[in-house]
């Protein structure tokens, strides 16, 4: 039987925690924001429990963050109360999450939320990149799409199942499709392992950093983590 993705990378976070620590006075000085980057709020609309992707549209340290005010579908959240939230953002290798307090809300055509500051923010420093299990389908040259895929996926790379054995340090070309949609074409890798079998080769490739859509596939990641971190 398939395992579940989201409860196998839920139980490799939880332990490749490596430090959990509370930042405070200013918490914004160690784990810094900035104006457009994406944050992962986490909050209770009736009985069900929500992970919506907005951003941060500005801050008045030690009084307010401003934010878009998040949607479910195409519906803009309404605060029936001041309920807190818990906010999450991603920054050099670390998840940050802070509980925030409903100020006020600006609706149309701004519609943004006001936030109480917060006192202090939760550090989790991850060891590694997490992978994520996945069946991504591959396209190169000389392969076959039926038989070759993507089995495991990180932001720097990947573990391919092929139909043939590649050499290690050898590079190879392949193009695919993240499960969010987003089309990732001719992504240079270079093999860094490959282990053939009876049934199956499994290969081990880095991504080439300098691809245009290198960091589509750590943004891809992130909000992946952002939908399981709740529970860590």
């Amino acid at each position: 039987m398939a395992g579940n993705p989201e409860h196998d990378l839920e139980q490799r976070m939880k332990v490749s925690m490596a430090e959990t620590r509370v930042l405070d006075k200013d918490p914004f000085i160690n784990a810094p924001v900035q104006v457009g980057m994406d944050l992962f709020v986490e909050m209770k609309i009736g009985s069900n429990r929500h992970k919506i992707r907005t951003q941060l549209v500005g801050f008045r340290r030690g009084e307010y963050l401003i934010i878009g005010t998040p949607r479910v579908g195409s519906s803009l959240v309404t605060y029936a109360d001041k309920r807190a939230m818990v906010i999450r953002y991603f920054l050099d290798g670390a998840a940050y999450g802070f509980a925030a307090e409903v100020l006020r809300t600006m609706g149309p055509p701004f519609n943004l939320t006001f936030l109480k500051f917060p006192e202090t923010i939760e550090q989790m420093t991850l060891r590694k990149s997490p992978r994520i299990p996945v069946v991504i389908p591959i396209n190169r040259e000389g392969g076959n799409v039926e038989r070759e895929a993507i089995v495991n996926l990180s932001a720097s790379g990947a573990l391919l199942q092929m139909n043939e054995a590649v050499a290690v340090d050898s590079k190879i070309e392949i193009s695919f499709t993240l499960p969010s949609g987003i089309s990732i074409q001719n992504m240079v890798c270079i093999v860094r392992r490959s282990e053939a079998s009876p049934n199956r080769v499994l290969v081990g490739v880095q991504f080439d950093e300098t691809h245009a859509q290198y960091a589509a596939i750590g943004e891809y990641i992130e909000v992946f983590i952002a939908s399981v971190s709740s529970s860590l």
